[in-house]
């Protein structure tokens, strides 16, 4: 069995559309996989900026859903239910591009498989160069799911939306690593 864990990283990334041009760090939970990064598993030398979806600063209530979704088969975001485990690193939006990944269920075991570069409006998706798949026991990895969704929690902070047409609420709750 393989063994599916988180490490705390950053992340920095240049803007480029001000002046002066600045730098964007994201501080986030990164996958690892039997103790090495995922990111560096992809068959790239230079690996992807990408980051999970459990990023300081990021809306509380979307990284538990994507955990959630990412502990059911098949319930990922893309409409063929695959599950993005890497977005895009300074908005999270799934149209700049996801590494995705088939999350399936069967005798105690959770599987990672048929992983690709994939968006919402595309149908399918683009397959890595190199053939990944991972197997983990289904107790421990429903109890990293578990953990990260209890520390999220309990390290989150509430703070004053900022006001939007569109936002149904004064607060926003932020992950906080």
């Amino acid at each position: 069995m393989d063994s599916l864990g988180v490490v705390e990283t950053f992340l920095h990334a240049t803007m480029l559309g001000g002046n002066p041009t600045r730098v964007a760090e994201s501080r986030f939970l990164d996958w690892t996989v039997n103790g090495e990064a995922l990111r560096t598993k992809l068959g790239w030398a230079n690996p992807p900026d990408d980051s999970t979806n459990l990023v300081s600063g990021w809306d509380l209530e979307t990284a538990l859903e994507w955990l959630d979704g990412l502990a059911r088969s098949s319930a990922g975001e893309f409409p063929d239910g695959r599950a993005a485990i890497l977005i895009c690193q300074l908005c999270g939006d799934l149209e700049c591009g996801a590494l995705s990944t088939r999350v399936t269920r069967d005798e105690g075991t959770v599987s990672w498989s048929d992983f690709g570069w994939q968006t919402p409006r595309v149908p399918g998706f683009v397959p890595l160069e190199v053939s990944l798949s991972y197997a983990f026991a289904e107790a421990e990895y429903d109890g990293l799911l578990a953990s990260l969704k209890a520390r999220l929690v309990a390290s989150a902070v509430t703070v004053p939306a900022v006001r939007r047409p569109w936002r149904r609420s004064e607060q926003r709750t932020l992950i906080q690593l």
